[in-house]
């Protein structure tokens, strides 16, 4: 590291021990002891799930004083997540890698990249991967659709809230694609079997949202979803933030912005009321309306420009 600072090394070890308490918690095998775990460390985040593997790295998030982060940061040792509302960091697989390098004088560049490269495989523990097209509709309806809290989380187990939300689906695809949002073909209805309906289907695809959202995506039993936005029974500004950076990314020359924010004004007052089997406030309502107003109107043009 360009700044190999005690303190900087002090702070990746004890990123490094948060990780393994983390991951010792939810291993089912309680019989190893920590050198057996750790000599496993890597290979045991390799095998898991995508989601499950960005789960630990956000559960093991710690917050850093801010001129070390920046260090560890610029070298590509930890990762910036925000969980509960604040700003912490947990270690990139570089990170992982180096910390058992200075624990145990580890070759970690011959040992563990090696077979990182050889592996193929990537983690987007970041969330930093873009929605896909049906990622983005669902994403932005089940905002508009107030439905951000378990309790107003909606419910798929019935035909009206299912044929509502198809509409909103629809409506919501069509206004993006008109504005560039998305690309003119990005659907959310797909050909289904087993005979399932579209808008369980769509869900059952959204397998990875929970990593790409950074896990403010949630699924419930009984077919209910919601985005987990809410904080001391307000919006969380900083999560909704995040979630409409991910659905606009970029700033669109030329888009007519203002309207595209009454467009989904529009589409949210139309049907947020219609669902059934759950519990919405409308200050909550119009308190996200607001938030998206403000990202359209003042802040998607601070946004890299579309190509």
């Amino acid at each position: 590291m360009s700044s190999n600072t005690d303190r900087d090394l002090s702070i990746l070890l004890d990123l490094y021990e948060q990780l393994v308490a983390t991951m010792q918690k939810k291993d089912k095998d309680k019989s190893k002891n920590n050198g057996e775990f750790e000599n496993k460390i890597l290979y045991s985040l390799l095998s898991m799930t995508k989601n499950n593997a960005s789960k630990i790295f956000l559960d093991s998030a710690l917050q850093l004083p801010s001129s070390s982060a920046s260090a560890l940061l610029k070298n590509g040792l930890i990762q910036k997540r925000l969980s509960e509302g604040m700003e912490k960091y947990s270690l990139t697989l570089k990170g992982i890698a180096k910390s058992i390098n200075m624990k145990y004088g580890k070759n970690y560049e011959d040992q563990f990249f090696e077979l990182l490269d050889s592996s193929g495989q990537t983690f987007d523990v970041m969330g930093q991967e873009p929605f896909r097209s049906d990622e983005t509709i669902a994403i932005l309806s089940l905002i508009l659709m107030n439905s951000v809290s378990e309790n107003s989380a909606l419910m798929m187990n019935n035909n009206l809230n299912k044929e509502t939300l198809a509409k909103v689906f629809d409506e919501v695809r069509d206004c993006l694609r008109n504005y560039k949002v998305i690309d003119h073909r990005g659907e959310w209805r797909k050909k289904t079997s087993r005979g399932e309906d579209e808008v369980s289907a769509c869900f059952a695809r959204l397998n990875e949202l929970p990593r790409k959202s950074n896990h403010i995506y949630q699924s419930l039993t009984n077919a209910r979803y919601y985005v987990n936005i809410i904080k001391d029974n307000s919006i969380d500004t900083e999560k909704m933030k995040y979630l409409l950076q991910k659905i606009f990314p970029f700033y669109i020359s030329g888009c007519d912005y203002e309207s595209l924010s009454k467009e989904l004004i529009e589409i949210s007052n139309a049907h947020y009321t219609k669902f059934l089997g759950r519990s919405i406030d409308p200050m909550i309502a119009f308190v996200i309306l607001k938030e998206i107003k403000n990202y359209l109107l003042y802040d998607v043009s601070k946004m890299p420009s579309s190509q």
